[in-house]
């Protein structure tokens, strides 16, 4: 279950009114508990889970999917006090389009490495030229430790994005979450 099923089944209704299809009882029948941690409250959709799903059939309708997305990230916004939405690098497909342009918020999470800075920084050049006003977003980096050669404030000039924070790097901590399976 998941994104995928969940377009396909609304897919499977040409013709319908995609606002009043795509409700919040019918999202939830896709969602899953957190695998992580089951006691977290946390409702899941999983989106795209296997790289060849992206080609499917279903995908290949980008106005019903961009269509659907949205309607998904209306409905989420309303139920919940926040949805948090991971869509990667990619920024132009639908599903990508939809939340970027319906979100409130967009964090740009960077770590502290100058190649994952200047990736992000040609980007955020494209995005500008896609989607206009780049407001909504702020630069959360990531894994950060002062002595590995690049500051916040490089950072922040480099990507010329406010800083909504830094997450200092733990080794302990994030080597025993990794062996754990459990997020910290």
């Amino acid at each position: 279950r998941g994104l995928k099923d969940l377009i396909a089944a609304v897919a499977a209704r040409p013709g319908a009114d995609v606002a009043r299809l795509v409700n919040l009882p019918l999202i939830r029948n896709y969602m899953i508990e957190s695998p992580a941690l089951p006691e977290s409250q946390l409702d899941l959709l999983p989106g795209i889970l296997r790289p060849a799903d992206a080609g499917s059939e279903v995908f290949r309708n980008e106005r019903l999917v961009l269509d659907v997305a949205r309607e998904i990230i209306r409905q989420a916004s309303r139920a919940y006090m926040f949805t948090i939405i991971d869509i990667g690098q990619d920024f132009n497909a639908p599903l990508h389009e939809a939340a970027l342009t319906e979100a409130d918020d967009i964090l740009i999470v960077v770590p502290p490495t100058m190649t994952a800075v200047m990736d992000t920084r040609f980007a955020l050049q494209s995005m500008r030229q896609y989607f206009g006003d780049l407001t909504k977003c702020k630069l959360l980096i990531t894994g950060y430790e002062p002595n590995l050669g690049l500051t916040e404030a490089q950072i922040v000039e480099l990507l010329e994005l406010p800083l909504a924070g830094t997450l200092p790097f733990d080794h302990v901590v994030a080597h025993q979450a990794i062996n754990s399976h459990t997020p910290y």
